[in-house]
């Protein structure tokens, strides 16, 4: 599956499909007024943010994108 095949999906299926080809590669909490916690996920060529609100019981969106400056918050 390319990127723009993902981003074409629907929200359900793109939740399908990271669970069923994602490959959990970190997570990342924000604390700037809302907690944000933000799942990443690679598929194929690509990678994929999952972002919950809260205590990480509702999802806020869903990103893709290839390397460059959305990685910086993973790169220690």
């Amino acid at each position: 599956m390319t990127r723009k095949e993902f981003n074409s999906l629907s929200f359900k299926n793109k939740l399908k499909t990271i669970l069923n080809s994602g490959k959990f590669i970190d997570a990342h909490i924000t604390s700037v007024g809302d907690t944000l916690i933000t799942n990443l996920y690679k598929i194929n060529l690509f990678h994929v943010e999952v972002v919950y609100s809260d205590i990480g019981t509702n999802i806020k969106e869903i990103n893709s994108f290839k390397m460059g400056r959305s990685m910086d918050r993973y790169i220690p």
